[in-house]
């Protein structure tokens, strides 16, 4: 059952309030997010998927560029009704958002990813002085997810304790060898660890002398450290320097498929890709600077894997309410005035 209602934009509260005399306009709540019958989510932004430019992994419906790895090529059409579309309804009639896709096996070796170095090669502000290549390279990867603001521009969410939701994964999701579906990532990219893209007209990071935003982050190659100190070249491991791709993310288990389960996410849950940890020990996760949410697909590495995913009645939850909302969670740092808890065992 449909039990949120998504807000008016501001723009149109403005235009409203104009037509009856009235001077101020007040603040929109975007506490309700999205109940799938929108491509846009209440805060401004926009529903998408995106899946890498390896060529071989698949993402339905793709909302991005129309040529894979094409920065010059158009982008394809947003979430529309229909099967397929993005929009479908559940077994209940009620619409939702739904996407499928395989990612590939990861190739040995990895190739480079020559996208980011026509972007951002030898700039010095993303600490790649001297050096035409980022080192990023094109992992296996898609999914979904919605920036908070047009061009996924940064918004202050500290008077939220996190983010909740219904999801399921459909009938074609896949699962490992004992036939346990697998895991999807809800990750909750900042400026700090996500890179702009002048293809999607992304509005965070820093104004490059190129005329485009680049990001705060830093690459493999990078030759300073999150802080902008001198680092010694990272090593393969990525534990010096590089913060860029590093988002924060909580690993969601749902033990069967189409199954709707209610899913409540902290702040204080989400922690760093392995790899970023040490970087990113000197950047920590603060939602003063989100600007997109992510449901990343599982990468199964050694063989393709498929994904099958809805997501429905996304809602922020405020700090007053986050016991309530969240039983058993963490209560972040910002809603408590102190260090947030440990993140707990993702169970289901």
């Amino acid at each position: 059952m449909k039990k949120l209602t998504i807000l008016a934009g501001a723009s149109l509260v403005a235009l409203n309030l104009a037509a009856c005399g009235a001077t101020d306009t007040p603040a929109v709540d975007i506490k309700h997010l999205s109940v799938g019958e929108t491509n846009q989510v209440a805060s401004g932004g926009y529903w998408w998927t995106y899946v890498d430019k390896g060529g071989v992994s698949t993402v339905t419906p793709n909302t991005g560029l129309s040529i894979v790895g094409d920065r010059k090529s158009p982008l394809n059409g947003g979430l529309a009704d229909g099967a397929g579309a993005g929009i479908e309804p559940d077994e209940n009639g009620n619409k939702a958002i739904h996407v499928t896709g395989v990612i590939s096996a990861t190739p040995a070796p990895v190739p480079p990813d020559t996208y980011w170095d026509e972007l951002f090669g030898n700039q010095a502000l993303v600490g790649l002085q001297g050096s035409p290549t980022t080192g990023e390279q094109k992992y296996p990867a898609a999914g979904l997810g919605f920036g908070f603001q047009g061009g996924n521009a940064v918004i202050d969410l500290s008077k939220y304790a996190g983010i909740r939701f219904r999801m399921k994964l459909g009938a074609t999701h896949g699962t490992d060898t004992a036939g346990v579906p697998y895991g999807v990532r809800l990750s909750v990219p900042t400026d700090y660890t996500d890179v702009p893209d002048s293809a999607f007209a992304d509005k965070f990071g820093q104004l490059l002398p190129t005329g485009i935003m680049g990001p705060i982050c830093t690459f493999t190659n990078s030759k300073v450290d999150a802080l902008g100190n001198a680092s010694s070249a990272p090593d393969a491991k990525q534990t010096l320097s590089k913060t860029c791709f590093g988002n924060y993310f909580y690993e969601m288990l749902l033990p069967t498929k189409d199954q709707w389960v209610n899913q409540c996410v902290t702040w204080a849950m989400i922690n760093p890709p392995t790899d970023f940890a040490k970087p990113l020990a000197k950047v920590p996760f603060d939602p003063r600077r989100i600007i997109k949410v992510q449901w990343d697909a599982h990468q199964a590495k050694s063989a393709p894997a498929a994904f099958d995913i809805w997501v429905d009645d996304v809602e922020l939850v405020d700090c007053a309410e986050a016991a309530a909302a969240c039983p058993g969670s963490p209560v972040p740092a910002n809603c408590s005035g102190g260090a947030a808890a440990a993140a707990p065992a993702s169970t289901m």
